[in-house]
């Protein structure tokens, strides 16, 4: 089993975060990665996002994540199987992800993402 653990401050439309808006932002990385859109799913993450990838590289910044999560689309497809979510405050919640990447190997992880309320 792969782990992952994405420290990232993504975006939500919402004062506070909530379960539906975070759960949107799962789905929005469900779709950018199967259509290979790298500026769609770097485009949850705020410019000061970190980024630990399965593989243990740190991006910095939605650039950065643009940048270099085009690669990983040739693993397969993305799937989220799980999402747990644990407020932290009235704008803050802990998401864990558990995923599979289903290509030429089927993989799984889990992704770790602080969410909040952001300014773009």
């Amino acid at each position: 089993m792969i782990a992952a653990l994405a420290l990232a401050l993504a975006t939500a439309a919402s004062a506070a975060p909530d379960e539906g808006a975070i759960r949107q932002i799962e789905a929005e990385h469900v779709r950018a990665w199967n259509a290979h859109d790298a500026q769609g799913y770097a485009a949850t993450y705020t410019e000061d996002s970190q980024f630990i990838d399965a593989l243990g590289n740190r991006w910095s910044g939605r650039a950065e994540i643009e940048r270099k999560i085009a690669y990983a689309f040739a693993y397969g497809s993305l799937a989220i199987d799980d999402v747990d979510i644990k407020p932290l405050s009235d704008t803050l919640a802990l998401a864990t992800i558990s995923w599979t990447i289903a290509g030429a190997q089927t993989r799984h992880g889990f992704q770790t993402q602080l969410i909040g309320e952001s300014g773009g």
